[in-house]
């Protein structure tokens, strides 16, 4: 679908890492979620591209599964503001054994697939044998994502496939 981007990662923390450097809002929403998870981890400071304003992070890549679930849920469940003022009273998780969506109170989504090689009982089963985290970012506007979208061009830059 246009305006989703997809990107396969060999591990939980660099997928992370990037899809957190891609979205300002994604890295909002997960330092907001650790913190009020109660989740401490050692963080740096960013600056937000649109307006400059700045936060700080935690170094996503040290940052396991769960965690970021945590705090993915503690966002959804403690109606926390975020650093501009609106609340996250619009925002959303769904989780399963192999995925995690959220959706922000802005409306962007992301989330991902998990599949470690063990998680499959046979080699045939496993493919290539190696970890899958299959990552993805929606842009709020859906099929409708303006013309020259930051979140575009930088997930182009990256390396992130636009589903068409």
């Amino acid at each position: 679908m246009k305006g989703t981007f997809k990107k396969a990662f060999s591990s939980f923390e660099e997928g992370l890492s990037e899809l957190a450097s891609l979205s300002f809002s994604v890295a909002q929403s997960i330092e907001h979620g650790l913190e009020s998870a109660g989740i401490e981890v050692l963080k740096r400071t960013i600056v937000d591209p649109e307006d400059g304003s700045t936060l700080e992070v935690p170094y996503f890549s040290t940052l396991e599964e769960g965690m970021v679930v945590a705090a993915l849920a503690a966002n959804t469940i403690y109606n926390r503001p975020t650093g501009n003022g609106v609340g996250w009273g619009a925002c959303g998780i769904e989780l399963d054994a192999e995925k995690c969506s959220y959706i922000t109170t802005g409306g962007l989504s992301f989330g991902w697939e998990t599949r470690p090689n063990y998680f499959y009982g046979s080699t045939e089963m496993r493919g290539n044998g190696e970890d899958y985290f299959g990552f993805w970012i929606k842009h709020p506007d859906g099929e409708d994502i303006p013309l020259g979208s930051s979140l575009q061009e930088a997930a182009i830059e990256m390396g992130w496939t636009e589903e068409k």
